[in-house]
């Protein structure tokens, strides 16, 4: 797969989580690609902050995903769904608010 990605990050690209999938028990959510991003990061920064991605970012946390591994330019998950304007994702990941 291109830039070290796995099933999980193309998951979280494209939303594809329905809140019932079991595939995702498992599988390494925590790992970082190429990019240094992770399945959750993917989420935050590559769609609009959505019902999909919400339910994404859910569903990774559920599955284990740490919201504190830090993205290339040193970023969490909190900060950047906070800083590109994605409340309904910052709310649903610990230590928000």
């Amino acid at each position: 797969m291109r830039r070290g990605g796995t099933a999980t990050l193309l998951t979280a690209v494209h939303g594809r989580g329905n809140g019932e999938d079991p595939h995702l028990a498992g599988v390494p959510v925590n790992h970082v690609n190429n990019l240094g991003w992770t399945a959750m990061q993917k989420a935050i920064l590559l769609n609009d902050g959505g019902p999909r991605q919400q339910e994404v970012v859910r569903l990774l946390l559920g599955a284990g995903a740490d919201p504190g591994i830090r993205d290339p330019e040193g970023r969490t998950a909190l900060q950047n769904a906070e800083r590109l304007g994605f409340t309904d994702i910052a709310a649903l990941i610990p230590g928000w608010g």
